[in-house]
């Protein structure tokens, strides 16, 4: 299982650790890194908690994990952390508005230095 958000994973491995069926958590993010839990993580875009079992428990754990009230997915998208479409526009939006302030000065810097070249 891999998730974005935290309360998923907390749910599934409550469960796993109920019917006894060793796992490993571990967070993972959009750039491959891969790392033990940390001591306090934090959602974000591109941020994935994961639970590895053993090949041997693998059919008991997901049938498990399938008794919970959310769909299990291996796969979940860059912004899965965000539960509505709304807030997803919005974390974009953000990211757009702060990649031109940071970047709109540099631009106009440049656009400057090439016509007093000019």
């Amino acid at each position: 299982m891999r998730t974005g958000q935290l309360y998923k994973l907390d749910m599934a491995e409550a469960a796993l650790k109920d019917a006894r069926v060793p796992h490993f958590t571990r967070e993972e993010t959009v750039s491959g890194m891969r790392v033990a839990m940390p001591a306090a993580p934090s959602m974000g875009p591109g941020i994935w908690w994961a639970i590895l079992v053993p090949e041997e428990r693998a059919e008991d754990a997901r049938n498990i994990l399938s008794e919970l009230p959310f769909e299990i997915t291996t796969t979940p998208d860059v912004w899965d952390c965000l539960l509505e479409e709304r807030k997803r526009k919005l974390w974009r939006r953000c990211l757009i508005v702060f990649a031109l302030a940071v970047f709109a000065p540099m631009l106009y810097k440049l656009a400057a230095a090439i016509f007093a070249w000019l």
